[in-house]
């Protein structure tokens, strides 16, 4: 790590080159990523700097805390810059952003001078180790810088690779069309989305910093997050059950056709998942140091606190299922309130972060539930997504996430990731201690064939019952007593959240994404289990050559899946268009964007230029919004989202 002086002057040159790059006649795509280093990754880094927890002082972890803390920072940022008088322009922004790097220097500077001076110590004999465990170390280390390289390289590609190459489509519409209204002093508009602001703020900052937008700029963000989503899931699966059970899991997530599709679009759902991801993170690290009582001091756990809060505050800015998070997070709360953090010290780490948290979310809610148009979303809601089903039948959905999983996964992984839950639940029950358990068990089995059955053949009597037998499964692994923390983690963060999108939402479209974290999780637990198990009775050589053997052709299996259902498929399930409107009583929308993939082509499409990708594919996408002050590529009314919403 730096020392502080060389971060301040880092940062200064960082801040001047990100403000001359912005300034300056570069391509759009040089200043997006200038500006989103002025805007988020900069001020994020030292905000991580300055909480300077020690779970973070790791290159991984900081990257990833750097993007997840980046994207609140815009966010926040872009909001408190919105709700100032007059429209939004890139000299306000800029100064925003910059008192706010600034600030955090001062800070992280302050505290550096506060901390006492460690003594000098004297020279420390070099004590011989073993050649063996040298080589020994060598050789871990290869096996885990190609485990990282590899999972990089898979991630990378399926969210970066021609990330322009496809227009605007389905709830980027909804999005981009908001976000221009925004950038052009309409801030009402975020008032009209179904949701919270976070995809409308980000490509608002991005588009008013640069003056410009075009597809791959404004996913750009999103991109990055889904990356750091990735390795989010590497670094809580590693914690949880050890690292090979989280470089599993984040294999698994590298190829996850929900993740990848999602992180292909200016959405919010790549948010949702790194910030709920690395949030458990910092709560369970500790929790595990609370217990180890190492050096958790009041001010370090109140830190670790404050990035929670304000990750999930971010979270549930993005969207309401941001808020699945708070179940594994309030039991970590619960549980670091059990390890010995009780009465008034708990209420003195505790009230700041929530506090702060409550603070963000009521700048935005707040105004958003006393708006007019708040009722409309309200009826949405309770009446199309979670209404009472009309023949007063149960709900019962899982006939279409098998569909679902089949689509965005394939075969293979779709009997993967629906035996993960059952095989987990079967070895759960099996190993409690009281015989009611090992019944469970056995009912667990029951249950997961008759899932098997009514999701492909209609069996109407017995679907009604799926509800019910699911909730017996949810109780009983709530209750199962021998059971770790990590474990309870899991089970609370699937299981709840699953049973409510099968069997209590109406509509649950494809919002599985936000129990799919813990569901990769299991899934990659269970496999380092049966790795091990393998390993104690046939031996390590076979072990090992049986999983490597297995893990190339099902990572071949997965990314030809992945690969040709991105690149082929011209329209994904759920995709609408938005194209030329004209609102009641306003001017027309000069955009039309088109129904398309969230994909790359192949073919000669494929192999074309990163440039040619970005030329005119649709108005936004090479015409520049921002001319002489007025915006002249996309006009907007006020009323604007009466006539442009998809479903969200």
């Amino acid at each position: 790590m730096f020392s502080v002086r060389n971060l301040i002057w880092t940062t200064i040159a960082a801040l001047l080159i990100a403000h001359v790059v912005l300034l300056s006649a570069a391509p759009l795509e040089l200043r997006t990523v200038a500006a989103l280093c002025i805007a988020a990754y900069i001020p994020g880094f030292l905000l991580i700097r300055w909480l300077d927890l020690p779970p973070f002082r790791a290159r991984l972890p900081a990257l990833t805390a750097t993007v997840a803390a980046g994207i609140a920072v815009q966010t926040w940022l872009t909001l408190f810059a919105l709700y100032a008088p007059g429209a939004l322009s890139r000299t306000r922004l800029l100064v925003v952003f910059d008192l706010f790097t600034v600030t955090l220097l001062l800070l992280i500077l302050w505290s550096h001078r506060r901390k006492p001076k460690a003594p000098i110590a004297g020279p420390v004999e070099q004590l011989d180790q073993p050649r063996t465990a040298t080589h020994a170390n060598s050789s871990a280390r290869i096996v885990v810088i190609a485990g990282a390289l590899l999972l990089l390289t898979i991630a990378v590609y399926f969210r970066f690779a021609d990330l322009g190459a496809a227009q605007f489509q389905g709830d980027e519409a909804t999005a981009i069309v908001y976000a221009a209204a925004v950038a052009q002093g309409h801030e009402e508009v975020i008032f009209q989305h179904r949701r919270g602001p976070v995809d409308i703020l980000i490509p608002a900052s991005t588009m008013v910093l640069t003056g410009a937008a075009n597809e791959a700029a404004l996913r750009l963000p999103f991109a990055v997050a889904a990356l750091a989503g990735v390795a989010a899931i590497f670094l809580l699966g590693g914690l949880l059950f050890g690292g090979l059970a989280g470089w599993l899991a984040a294999l698994l997530a590298a190829f996850d056709g929900y993740l990848v599709g999602f992180g292909r679009v200016m959405h919010y759902e790549s948010v949702v998942v790194l910030t709920a991801a690395l949030g458990v993170y910092v709560l369970y690290q500790l929790l595990q140091d609370q217990k180890a009582a190492a050096a958790t001091t009041p001010g370090k756990i109140r830190r670790a606190l404050l990035l929670t809060a304000l990750l999930l505050a971010t979270g549930m800015a993005a969207h309401y299922d941001g808020a699945a998070a708070l179940i594994p997070a309030g039991y970590l709360l619960w549980r670091l309130w059990r390890t010995g953090l009780r009465g008034r010290a708990f209420v003195h780490v505790l009230w700041l972060p929530v506090a702060g948290a409550a603070v963000l979310l009521l700048s935005f809610y707040t105004p958003y539930l006393v708006n007019p148009y708040f009722r409309e979303t309200l009826e949405f809601y309770t009446g199309t997504l979670a209404g009472a089903p009309t023949d007063a039948r149960t709900v019962n959905h899982v006939a279409m996430l098998a569909e679902s999983l089949l689509l965005y996964n394939g075969g293979l992984k779709t009997v993967l990731m629906i035996g993960a839950p059952a095989c987990g639940l079967i070895l759960l029950f099996w190993q409690q201690p009281r015989r009611r358990f090992r019944l469970l068990a056995i009912f667990a089995a029951f249950v997961f064939l008759t899932l098997l059955l009514t999701a492909y053949i209609p069996l109407t009597g017995l679907a009604d019952w799926i509800p019910f037998f699911c909730a017996v499964l949810v109780v009983g692994a709530v209750a199962a007593p021998r059971q770790t923390d990590a474990e309870r983690v899991l089970w609370l963060w699937l299981l709840l959240p699953f049973f409510v999108a099968m069997f209590v939402v109406q509509q649950p479209g494809l919002h599985f994404y936000f129990f799919v974290t813990p569901w990769l999780l299991l899934t990659g637990w269970l496999l380092d289990r049966l790795y091990r198990w393998v390993q104690v009775r046939s031996g390590q050589p076979l072990a090992a050559g049986a999983g490597i053997a297995l893990l190339i052709a099902s990572a071949v299996v997965f990314g030809v899946h992945a690969y040709r259902f991105s690149s082929t498929r011209p329209n994904l399930p759920r995709i609408t268009s938005a194209t030329s409107h004209r609102p009641p009583g306003g001017r027309p929308i000069g955009m039309a964007i088109h129904s398309c993939s969230m994909a790359f082509p192949t073919g000669k499409a494929g192999r074309r230029s990163a440039r040619s990708m970005l030329q005119a594919r649709s108005p936004v996408a090479t015409t520049p919004i921002l001319t002489g002050g007025r915006w002249t590529g996309i006009r907007a009314a006020p009323n604007i989202a009466a006539t442009t919403r998809t479903r969200s």
